[in-house]
């Protein structure tokens, strides 16, 4: 076979030449690449043998399909982020994507993780501001137990005392119509406006201002 006998791991036997291991002397059989889901990995590579890889540029290697890449329960099919878990928090849980809450419920408050915003100088509500008040709807949905709440409102020191307590009033009373007229038991909304009377900061700067003209939800009672 062309191959010395101190070579020749088959001194006995021919070399079969088949374009595997042509130099050890030996005859041999050409391994037979097996890949019964027809992916394109073989089947000793491959974990699913009958369910085809779906190269969705997430473990192409492994021979499976993923069909919820980031196993978040929500198929890739319609998932808007297929490689990161949404986060359950009752804000857009069914779209697939992380996301920040816009309220947090604790003991004592329905905290609102963004400002309510008004048309300036007006208690009229911006209707930006909507999916906030309808996150606000919603814990009130989700927890009958809460019995009453307080919606506070307040301003910052620019103007006069009685403008901004009257002001703060009113805001906090469209908030309450607001929830009211979206179902919400009226016995259940208080609405008080404390003006400029409980900052939280100084209002010695446009950004502490901004912090100070802000709404609250302050939980009175619940069974």
């Amino acid at each position: 076979d062309g191959i010395p006998d101190g070579a020749d791991g088959c001194p006995m036997q021919p070399e079969d030449v088949d374009g595997v291991d042509d130099f050890d002397g030996c005859p041999d059989y050409a391994t037979m690449v097996v890949d019964t889901d027809g992916d394109g990995v073989q089947d000793q590579l491959d974990n699913c043998i009958s369910r085809p890889e779906d190269y969705d540029g997430f473990l192409d290697t492994d021979g499976c399909p993923d069909p919820d890449n980031d196993v978040d329960y929500i198929p890739d099919t319609i998932d808007l982020c297929p490689l990161e878990p949404e986060t359950v928090n009752g804000f857009q849980d069914e779209d697939g994507c992380p996301d920040t809450a816009l309220v947090t419920l604790t003991a004592e408050q329905i905290i609102i993780h963004e400002q309510v915003n008004f048309l300036t100088g007006k208690a009229v509500i911006i209707e930006s501001s909507h999916p906030l008040l309808e996150a606000v709807l919603q814990i009130l949905v989700d927890h009958p137990e809460i019995l009453r709440v307080k919606i506070e409102g307040h301003t910052d020191s620019r103007g006069s005392n009685a403008y901004n307590l009257d002001l703060s009033t009113k805001r906090a009373n469209a908030i309450r119509d607001f929830l009211v007229q979206r179902g919400v038991e009226p016995s259940r909304l208080e609405a008080e406006g404390f003006g400029e009377f409980s900052p939280l900061v100084p209002n010695d700067s446009e950004e502490n201002m901004l912090l100070n003209r802000r709404v609250e939800f302050h939980i009175l009672e619940q069974r």
